[in-house]
């Protein structure tokens, strides 16, 4: 994860419950972020380096049946991976 962008399913950039986190990322369904097009950059006229919408997680929850695309696939995994080794560690 790229320093400063938060976990998308919490919302801060140190995820305090990683076994919270890993539970939402895996029953939801998550997509990429409306704001941002799943990039998590803010657009240039925004004075933000992150989108506001997802923290620049580049991805939000969204209801069953919403198309999910490639990298928000890959951003998850990404995600579920940190997570898991957290867990591991804290084990």
């Amino acid at each position: 994860m790229v320093s400063g962008r938060c976990c998308p399913a919490c919302g801060s950039g140190r995820c305090w419950h990683p076994d919270e986190c890993l539970f939402a990322l895996t029953v939801g369904t998550w997509a990429d972020c409306s704001g941002c097009a799943g990039t998590g950059w803010a657009g240039e006229e925004s004075p933000e380096i992150f989108c506001a919408t997802c923290g620049g997680a580049g991805l939000l929850e969204h209801s069953a049946g919403t198309p999910v695309s490639e990298n928000a696939t890959a951003q998850v995994a990404r995600h579920v991976a940190r997570l898991t080794e957290l867990l591991g560690v804290a084990a």
